[in-house]
């Protein structure tokens, strides 16, 4: 469970800086991924690097700070879920507006 907590951990520090090589290493580049975020759903590492890593955090937000909560964590084989509730603070690139959101859509 330890190497899943700082695996998310490190998943907030790739989001909070959209540092490529921080991202890289978190993704299996040539594997299937799949990838629930509260834009969509990506099914591959350039989906997820394109759509939500550049395409939303990047070009959506000029500061960011994502939060992870408690995780929830269950093992296939070489397989693993993920889940965790999480706060997301932001400074919109538009307008320069203070954005939280938290576990998904919901904003305050």
């Amino acid at each position: 469970m330890q190497d899943m907590e700082t695996f998310v951990q490190t998943y907030a520090r790739s989001v909070n800086t959209c540092h490529i090589d921080l991202y890289k290493s978190l993704w299996n580049q040539d594997g299937a991924i799949f990838f629930i975020h509260p834009s969509g759903c990506d099914h591959s590492f350039s989906e997820v690097a394109q759509h939500f890593y550049l395409d939303t955090m990047d070009a959506r937000f000029s500061k960011r700070e994502l939060i992870p909560k408690p995780l929830c964590c269950a093992q296939y084989g070489d397989t693993a879920v993920l889940e965790f509730e999480w706060d997301f603070y932001a400074t919109a690139r538009e307008d320069g507006s203070a954005v939280h959101m938290r576990d998904g859509n919901r904003r305050s």
